[in-house]
């Protein structure tokens, strides 16, 4: 698999203890974890990798590790879905291409598997990944946690709230019609409008560097947002676009769709 770079790229299943191991690191080093932080261990990698979960990992051709995603099967009321538990690239990589070839390599082994679902949380903050999620992969946000993971212990924002947007991928709809949207308004941060059935939701478009600047000035948005979020995914809109309007400004799309 090519990624956008040229280098040759082949994500598969991770084999043996060496590469669990390496994969550990990976995670530990694209989370900036702190020694005392805990992860997970090779052994519940290996365990997953052979009881109906994904352990997919991005290889480069002299076999160094550069990506991996992990998933476990679930179930809702009798039905199977995957539940994507993590992603993480290595930093040098990103914005590479490896991101999306782990997730197609994730949605083919759930395929082959019998399995048309993949589900995980993201921060809706990041609104780069939000992009990816809805308008690269067409997935949708369905469902808002607020603080799901209690006060954030690890990188840069420790001490934070986490909330979380549950994601539903139906892989049976990739590749997603393109959602060509010149008519998004401009919105403050936090700032939503209703137009044609539709709630149109501002954010910041780098929360990493507003969180940095004013920690309780982008705790206020962070509010505004989950507020928002929660009434209109509880009232059963879904997540399904996030554009970039400029170059400090991403607007959501929350739009009444029915699920699979």
């Amino acid at each position: 698999m090519p990624a956008e770079t040229g280098a040759e790229v082949t994500v598969r299943a991770l084999r043996d203890s060496g590469e669990m191991n390496t994969a550990v690191d990976l995670y530990r080093r694209g989370f900036q974890l702190k020694p005392t932080d805990p992860s997970f261990s090779p052994r519940l990698l290996a365990a997953l990798r052979d009881n109906g979960g994904g352990v997919l990992g991005a290889f480069l051709p002299d076999g160094d590790l550069i990506g991996l995603v992990i998933g476990f099967t679930a179930l809702d009321k009798g039905r199977p879905y995957q539940y994507s538990q993590t992603a993480v690239v290595d930093h040098e990589w990103r914005n590479a291409g490896i991101g999306r070839l782990l997730k197609l390599a994730q949605r083919e082994q759930a395929l082959a598997n019998g399995i048309e679902t993949i589900r995980w949380t993201f921060d809706p903050m990041r609104t780069r990944n939000a992009h990816f999620n809805f308008d690269v992969l067409g997935a949708r946000g369905r469902w808002f946690k607020r603080n799901y993971y209690g006060s954030s212990d690890i990188g840069p924002e420790a001490g934070a709230r986490s909330d979380r947007v549950v994601v539903e991928w139906d892989l049976r709809a990739y590749p997603p019609e393109r959602r060509h949207r010149e008519d998004l308004p401009a919105l403050a941060w936090g700032e939503h409008t209703e137009a044609g059935g539709e709630i149109l939701l501002g954010l910041p478009a780098d929360w990493s560097t507003v969180f940095a600047a004013d920690v309780d000035a982008a705790e206020a948005v962070r509010d505004k947002v989950a507020d928002v979020l929660e009434s209109g995914l509880e009232s059963g809109l879904a997540i399904v676009s996030c554009v970039r309007i400029s170059q400090d400004t991403a607007v959501y799309v929350l739009a009444r769709e029915d699920r699979p």
